[in-house]
């Protein structure tokens, strides 16, 4: 069907009302334009209401000419708004990288445009906006509006806004790939750094071509991570052997980092040659490799130094091999036939043994347990000053890239390293080693060995393995042991609870061997955790434990929160300064906050406006709840059973009469 009729009728009463509808009955354009539209008007009720609109228009007898043009003008233009059509000449081509996403989300403009500005702009407040609007609605980060403006928040002036972008986007799908590739400057700065490390987790080896084609274009930080990145994929060991004989400085060090990933004969005849010329400076270099190669090496470097180290010291120590069933006792038996001689040993062997320490989380296999089992066995020989010595024998960071801890002795760093890398590899060999270590050395392995339990066991096989390491029979009766809470403490203390994934999880940061920052590794546990371990941290009631309580809390388990909810009230209502527990209360859903801000404000020195406010608002309960709380606080102000004060009686009674006023739907909530 023609419509340009209908077209030609609504431009010719648009200029007939612009030049004075008296003049409509003598305009014959409009009276031609009428009567093109009568084929129209046969065919469509509406076109013929248009038709007898126009026609009762240019009619002598209208009464009303203007309303009656602008009903015609009006209906033609509700007509032609549902013929409307948008064509674009040439051939169809792919959806450009900047329209990346979905557009699932129903956000409107007028709330994506303050996300979208937060993620472009500076200023104050933005970090924390982003940061609850992601945990609040993660599927506004979807939309595809947003994700160009994720990929330039990478480089984002505020550090900390830009890695946790980089965080998010690591969880994103290849689909954001494009993004990523378009802009890409290997000559630029940190921003460009982290679009590598975003490329690294969405794409791994499937991105090498173009890890590869940017290196040679590359420079300062944004080469180094590049190189780091060929680590991934098996076929680039002659492209990393060269890297390695002309790149110098952390280039080197992250191709040699690479190279140490690799598991073909070139790759470890150059790492077996270079252990030997230089082993503190190689073993750093096995830091980040978890292989079969990198283990074995490790284990054999470990056993050379304890056998020349025997050899030294004449003591007949048995070979660390995988097939003696009890090499600890051996070692023991060992130890106990040279008699209390002390040991002697070099600064040259400490620093060689400190560097194969730092490697050895991460590696695994038969002769890597060997090496656990013989160097438990040692126990604290090496923490006692050698022969014509004066330092003991310590590790300040036993393996510095993984985490932070104050020196430790050689009997203290060997159960260590075993807990924290099983916490962030979870390898079975090691799971298996751990409980034979606990029921042969002792407490010290009891971390490891819990943490193995935690994974892969029953949360009541977990507990019974614990019970006898919490408690004890004396002539009063049982009680805990309070001298193995730090043990119980050190095994418990990666484990929380975690909203988005319903269930308990050990979290543990894993640092980059080449720079200063980490990702955080999370193993989930197999079962939810015993309720008797925290009947345990309650019986210790100190600040540490108590600090695993709040780690703890599952808002969901409305029994647990009850329990928990009531210990942390009860303790809040005998410590002076009650502050952290308020938070706990509330995710556990306390209500009654009776008795907890007089306690507060009763050992207080002086109280100010602003410290009252603040204290109050963090109060569980309801707006009114904490009203009738601080009045009770104002009661002692008007007393005087309070030091000195800044806030004045009028001050703190205007913030009550406010919460007196406050509407409050949380007890709606809560039983909805």
């Amino acid at each position: 069907m023609d419509i340009t009729p209908i077209y030609e009728l609504r431009e010719r009463l648009k200029v007939c009302t612009i030049a004075g509808t008296d003049l409509i009955m003598d305009d014959f354009r409009l009276r031609r334009a009428v009567e093109a539209m009568a084929p129209l008007t046969a065919a469509s009720p509406v076109f013929a209401k248009i038709g007898k609109l126009a026609e009762a228009a240019q009619d002598a007898s209208c009464m009303d000419r203007g309303t009656t043009v602008l009903e015609a003008i009006s209906l033609i233009d509700a007509v032609l708004c549902t013929q409307g059509a948008v064509e674009v000449r040439g051939e169809m081509q792919p959806l450009q990288a900047s329209a990346a996403g979905t557009a699932e989300t129903n956000a409107p403009y007028s709330v994506l445009s303050v996300l979208l500005d937060a993620l472009r702009n500076s200023g104050g407040g933005r970090y924390s906006y982003l940061i609850e609007a992601h945990e609040q609605n993660p599927e506004w980060f979807q939309d595809f509006r947003v994700k160009a403006a994720l990929v330039d928040a990478l480089g984002a002036g505020y550090s900390e806004l830009a890695e946790q972008v980089a965080e998010w986007l690591k969880a994103e799908t290849p689909a954001i790939l494009p993004l990523l590739y378009k802009g890409f400057d290997p000559k630029g700065k940190k921003e460009m750094v982290r679009r590598v490390q975003v490329i690294e987790a969405v794409a791994g080896a499937d991105a090498n071509a173009f890890y590869r084609e940017q290196v040679p274009k590359a420079q300062k930080e944004v080469k180094v991570e590049l190189i780091y990145a060929l680590r991934l994929h098996p076929e680039n060991t002659p492209f990393l052997l060269e890297l390695v004989k002309t790149e110098k400085g952390n280039a080197r060090q992250a191709a040699l980092f690479a190279l140490a990933c690799q598991e073909d004969d070139a790759a470890w005849e150059y790492l077996n040659q270079y252990a030997k010329k230089k082993p503190v400076e190689a073993f750093a270099c096995l830091v980040p490799a978890v292989g079969e190669r990198a283990s074995r090496l490790v284990a054999e470097n470990i056993y050379d130094l304890f056998a020349a180290l025997a050899k030294e010291n004449a003591l007949d120590l048995p070979p660390w091999t995988p097939d003696r069933e009890d090499l600890y006792g051996e070692i023991q038996a060992a130890f106990a036939k040279r008699g209390e001689k002390k040991l002697t040993f070099s600064a040259d062997f400490t620093a060689k043994l400190a560097a194969c320490l730092q490697a050895l989380p991460g590696k695994n296999g038969p002769e890597i347990c060997a090496c656990y089992e013989g160097m438990a066995a040692f126990e604290k020989y090496l923490d006692i000053p050698p022969e014509g010595g004066q330092r003991v024998f310590t590790l300040s960071q036993a393996f510095p890239w993984t985490y932070r801890e104050p020196a430790k002795t050689f009997s203290q760093a060997i159960p260590s390293i075993l807990h924290h890398s099983l916490v962030l590899y979870a390898q079975e060999d090691l799971a298996t080693l751990s409980k034979r270590l606990l029921e042969k050395a002792g407490e010290p392995f009891l971390p490891a060995a819990l943490t193995a339990a935690f994974l892969t066991q029953k949360k009541e096989e977990c507990y019974e393995m614990a019970e006898p390491y919490l408690k004890k029979k004396t002539h009063l009766g049982i009680r805990f042991c309070k001298e193995l809470q730090p043990y119980m403490q050190q095994a418990l203390a990666f484990i929380r609870w975690k909203d988005s994934d319903h269930g308990y999880v050990m979290t543990q940061y894993q640092a980059h061997p080449l720079e200063n920052r980490s990702h955080a590794v999370e193993r989930s546990l197999r079962e939810p955790l015993d309720f008797r371990f925290m009947e345990y941290a309650m019986q210790c009631g100190d600040r540490p434990m108590e600090g695993l309580l709040r780690a703890w809390i599952c808002p969901a388990d409305k029994e647990l929160c009850k329990k928990l909810g009531e210990y942390f009230r009860e303790r809040a209502l005998v410590t002076d300064d009650n502050r952290h527990y308020l938070d706990a209360m509330k995710r556990c859903g306390v209500t009654d906050c009776t008795g907890l801000a007089v306690r507060y404000f009763k050992n207080r020195k002086n109280i100010t406006e602003w410290e009252f406010t603040s204290y109050m608002n963090q109060l569980p309960g309801t707006a009114k709840a904490r009203a009738a709380e601080g009045r009770q606080v104002l009661e002692l102000v008007k007393k005087g059973g309070l030091g000195k004060r800044s806030a004045t009686v009028e001050s703190l009674e205007a913030h009550i009469l406010e919460w007196e006023s406050t509407p409050d739907l949380s007890d709606a909530v809560r039983e909805q």
